[in-house]
């Protein structure tokens, strides 16, 4: 079956921008340096989403700044789900990550950021988002040519084997609805596939061994996290959806139609559905490969 245009131009991925719940589960923040190191993502932008997205920013842009990305602009993307949903708040977010009422956020908002960076960019821009999908239905439904302005969508989002709900999608399926059904070239890497892969402690010394101020955060917030789900491991779902962009060849891709189920006790479960085969998931990954991938690319990019 053909796969959707994942695979990096010669001259680069291109225009990138970030879409995060950054700040709970701590693989938000793996994610966001995996695309800061990579020379070959333009990262244009990161946009926060749900709860509290001004911790939220600021969080990701004390990252970009020990990264010595200062250009990167922070967009604070919208608080609710448009399901009405409640929002889940683990309460240990930006904890132990000094000063954060210091920096510095883009006055644009998040889904105002993600329309402008389609009409910089048309027909090129790729917008992974790893947090529920609030802002990019928001652009779709803001304004109506964006999903053609889109050049993909990479989603850490779903679970796709067991019918089981996950979390970014459960957290606001009314938005996962809109974007499962607007077209947009997709790829959407979910918990069957995330949870082959682990992250643990021996990986995290080894990422963190150089001690330097992004290590040290690193390693706190790893450990926070750990602390909270009581275990010493965790697996890195979202790096994986940007490993996905980054290196499509350690996965196997599958196209199909889905459609998100919004009520009940199965809400948030992800349904095959009659429509066109618009969207693409990732059905495995050389696990080894990814976790070796993933394990070099944090060391070199904390370490630098």
């Amino acid at each position: 079956m053909a796969q959707p245009p994942i695979t990096p131009p010669a001259d680069g991925i291109g225009p990138v921008v970030l879409d995060t719940d950054i700040g709970s589960d701590v693989d938000d923040l793996l994610a966001l340096i995996l695309l800061a190191d990579d020379p070959r993502v333009d990262l244009r932008g990161v946009t926060t989403v749900y709860g509290d997205v001004a911790l939220r920013a600021r969080m990701a842009n004390r990252v970009l700044r020990l990264m010595g990305c200062d250009d990167v602009p922070v967009h604070e993307g919208l608080a609710d789900p448009l399901s009405g949903r409640d929002v889940w708040w683990a309460g240990h977010e930006g904890q132990g990550i000094d000063d954060l009422e210091a920096e510095e956020i883009s006055p644009l908002g998040g889904v105002d950021a993600l329309i402008e960076a389609t009409r910089q960019h048309p027909g090129q821009l790729t917008v992974v988002a790893i947090g529920p999908l609030t802002n990019v239905a928001a652009a779709l439904e803001r304004d109506p040519g964006w999903k053609d302005a889109v050049r993909r969508l990479v989603v850490m989002g779903g679970e796709f084997s067991r019918g089981e709900p996950e979390h970014n999608i459960r957290c606001d399926a009314a938005a996962a609805r809109t974007v499962l059904a607007s077209g947009i070239p997709s790829v959407f890497v979910g918990l069957d596939v995330t949870t082959t892969v682990a992250l643990s402690e021996s990986d995290l010394d080894e990422i963190t061994r150089s001690g330097s101020p992004l290590a040290t955060l690193v390693d706190q917030q790893v450990r926070g996290w750990w602390r909270f789900r009581e275990t010493a491991g965790s697996s890195p779902h979202d790096p994986l959806a940007v490993l996905a962009m980054l290196e499509p060849d350690l996965f196997t891709l599958e196209a199909g139609s889905w459609t998100v189920i919004e009520e009940g006790e199965r809400l948030g479960v992800l349904e095959r559905s009659a429509g066109s085969a618009g969207v693409h998931r990732a059905v495995r990954v050389d696990v080894e490969r990814a976790a070796d991938s993933i394990r070099r690319r944090l060391s070199h990019a904390v370490s630098a």
